[in-house]
């Protein structure tokens, strides 16, 4: 909700805002999925694709948000859903 209201109130300003919410991301600080493949595939089991990402992949969304290619995209917040909020058990 943050995200949202920052990007109506900054709108006028012809200011983006938009919010990333990763889930899983392969870096050091989730070493223990790098390092335990069971672990790994029980975490990713929430997650629509069924594996974590790649930092280069977060990075590339970022880059896009910030490009003028971006120009129009504003309030949006992009994350990992898990597998329920996105089929609605």
């Amino acid at each position: 909700m943050p995200t949202r209201t920052l990007a109506l109130e900054l709108a006028p300003l012809r200011n983006n805002v938009n919010g990333l919410a990763p889930g899983r991301i392969l870096t050091p600080f989730n070493q223990k999925a790098i390092d335990d493949p069971a672990f790994l595939e029980e975490q990713v089991q929430s997650i629509p694709f069924n594996r974590a990402a790649q930092p280069a992949e977060i990075a590339r969304l970022a880059l896009f948000l910030a490009s003028s290619d971006a120009d129009y995209v504003t309030g949006c917040r992009r994350s990992s859903w898990s597998r329920r909020r996105v089929i609605g058990e």
